[in-house]
């Protein structure tokens, strides 16, 4: 059975029904067994509808007075005025709110410690800030490819205390030269495969890749400092 960290590596493309047959059985599978997963599941799915109401349209809003139309005009007028003055309040603020917490820039290799952690061939290669301010998350390339990864660097946000502040991926080696990539899709190794971490210069003038071979991530065990 996949471990717990595979597994909640795989939920958000699960639940974007982008696994396959085989990842969506074996999620399933853990499902079943694992309470906490479960939990987690539950959690991503409450979040999932949260955003979707804050990002209801003007046009939602009024169906949502519609009941209010057998009012006096005067009382309507004075009802939709109100929305609409909440609504620019709200966006204020939330878009004070987003410049804070909303937009990541890109990590330089300073603001994070990068280790990699072989345990009987599960791989986690983990991203954490070294600023209490700071938490850190993969940002995926145009094309998807999870070999080619940047860093993005966002501020904590302080309603969500319990998210961990870090990021990471996860590598499950079938044999030395067969993987489970963090995608759930099974690959054959040549040994030239590389993962390629962009981030920027302390300068945060120019971006900077680093690379690390992915097949020596097999040979290491324990945990070590990739960066």
């Amino acid at each position: 059975m996949m471990k717990c960290e595979i597994i909640r590596d795989l939920l958000p493309s699960y639940l974007d029904e982008l696994t396959s047959a085989e990842s969506n059985q074996a999620i399933e599978e853990h499902l079943q067994e694992c309470k906490d997963c479960r939990k987690h599941l539950e959690a991503m799915k409450t979040e999932m509808v949260s955003e979707r109401y804050v990002k209801k349209t003007a046009e939602e809003i009024q169906e949502e007075i519609y009941p209010f139309k057998k009012l006096k005009k005067k009382t309507v007028r004075s009802i939709i005025k109100t929305v609409f003055i909440c609504m620019i309040i709200f966006s204020i603020i939330a878009t004070a709110y987003e410049s804070y917490v909303g937009t990541g820039v890109t990590a330089d290799f300073e603001d994070m410690k990068i280790t990699s952690l072989n345990e009987d061939g599960v791989v986690t290669i983990s991203f954490e800030p070294k600023d209490n301010g700071d938490y850190i998350r993969i940002g995926r390339t145009a094309d998807g490819d999870w070999k080619t990864v940047e860093i993005v660097k966002w501020n904590v946000n302080p309603f969500y205390k319990e998210i961990e502040r870090g990021d990471y991926l996860t590598i499950t080696f079938l044999d030395e030269n067969t993987i489970v990539a963090p995608d759930g899709q099974v690959e054959k190794l040549t040994g030239d495969e590389t993962l390629e971490i962009t981030s920027v210069d302390s300068k945060k003038e120019k971006l900077s890749v680093k690379k690390v071979n992915i097949k020596d991530l097999y040979t290491e065990t324990g945990i070590k400092e990739l960066l």
